[in-house]
């Protein structure tokens, strides 16, 4: 068989331990999933210099990790490679890159998620034309399931490549943190595109260890160095399950429901939730305050002054920094307690917002100023005997 042994394009090195601390970074939080593309491409700019002439220095340059990863400019380069040197996942210079092969000096929580993984401590050979295509390849999803595949499917034993081995999806899902059904929409993907072969395999085997994967070393991708579009999506929520209930029955002709008119949608009455916050919960303060009170419920907030302000500039950090929902932005940072995420213009907001509620006096727990009392709150009986006077002194006044 053609590419048998040997990848078409060759192949690098590739750690597994390295490679499962970037993407623990990722999930982590530490780094975007740009810079795990980044950190793959440097690998293929290393392998590029990898028969320099005796005597030659290798150079490196931003330009070529950005012409891998794609976009738009050199600075957004630069800040990944700032973001994984400062993980500690890469050294780089325009000299030499050094990429990380041992678990020492990571976070417990890292070397527990690279030690739940057998032969973390090999190298995998890495076909180069499948390394260039995660390199441009937008989809997290589709990435973990090449990444799974490539850990439980590809060995380098006697001088060649052995691209076979049995893989489970929801192996995948729980080692990498990603939605089961969402990876096997991916295997397809892979599968169609040609990187995956998938091969028969017994009913037992397939519930016990997985499907029979075999990574195709004769794949390469297209001259524009991108295959063709995905045809499944991988990044949107996974569809719902089948219910198996027949449609046999439903009208075809079903009336399609009003469109949405424009305008200010009106409050429905529902009250604010930290279980399902909306938009208009971060811009309405007095809503805030409510799920001021939840957090602080669930401990999750201590009731101090600086807690409340934190809070507040969690929301305004949620609406301008959100790249996908401000509410999800908002409840993580809140629950867990990512508050060294905030800017200074942040807390500025949130302290002219805190200053002009006026709904803030009952939860900081102060006490009501006592209102002093009026004549309107004294008896009828001594309104009348104030009017008697009063008509007394203005009849003495005519007498004289």
């Amino acid at each position: 068989m053609e590419g048998e042994g040997t990848p078409k394009g060759g192949f690098v090195f590739v750690s597994a331990t390295g490679l499962l601390a970037t993407w623990w970074s990722y999930k982590a939080g530490l780094i975007e999933f740009r810079d795990v593309r980044a950190w793959l491409a440097c690998h293929e700019v290393k392998a590029r210099r990898c028969s320099l002439e005796m005597g030659r220095a290798p150079r490196f340059t931003e330009g070529e990790v950005g012409r891998l990863v794609g976009g738009v400019g050199g600075e957004h380069v630069r800040a990944s490679l700032r973001r994984l040197a400062r993980a500690s996942l890469l050294s780089w210079s325009h000299s030499c890159i050094e990429f990380r092969a041992a678990s020492e000096g990571l976070p417990a929580d890292a070397i527990a998620f690279i030690e739940s993984v057998t032969n973390h401590r090999r190298r995998i050979p890495v076909p180069r034309p499948l390394l260039r295509f995660l390199t441009r390849e937008r989809k997290p999803v589709l990435v973990a399931t090449a990444i799974g595949h490539l850990l439980r499917c590809m060995y380098f034993r006697k001088g060649r490549c052995e691209p076979k081995g049995l893989c489970k999806a929801s192996w995948i899902a729980n080692t990498l943190g990603v939605d089961e059904r969402n990876v096997k929409a991916a295997r397809k993907a892979l599968e169609t595109v040609g990187i995956l072969q998938r091969s028969p395999t017994p009913q037992l085997v397939m519930n016990r260890y997985g499907v029979a994967i075999r990574l195709n070393l004769g794949w390469s991708c297209p001259k524009s160095e991108s295959p063709r579009p995905i045809p499944v999506s991988t990044t949107e929520s996974p569809r719902p399950r089948e219910t198996g209930i027949s449609s046999f029955g439903r009208s075809e002709n079903q009336k399609l429901g009003a469109p949405n008119r424009p305008g200010v949608r009106k409050r429905t009455g529902r009250g604010p939730s930290l279980s399902r916050v909306t938009r208009e919960d971060l811009t309405d303060t007095s809503r805030l305050c409510g799920l001021f009170e939840q957090a602080l419920a669930r401990g999750w907030v201590g009731r101090s002054e600086a807690e409340r302000l934190k809070f507040f500039a969690a929301a305004e950090h949620a609406r301008r920094f959100a790249r996908k929902t401000a509410e999800g932005l908002f409840v993580s940072v809140v629950k867990r307690g990512l508050w060294h995420h905030l800017t200074l213009s942040d807390e500025d907001a949130a302290r002219r917002a805190v200053r002009v509620l006026p709904t803030l006096a009952p939860a900081l727990n102060k006490p009501r100023p006592r209102v002093l009392a009026t004549p309107d709150d004294e008896g009828s009986e001594s309104i009348r005997e104030r009017v008697r006077r009063s008509l007394a002194s203005v009849g003495v006044g005519n007498d004289r």
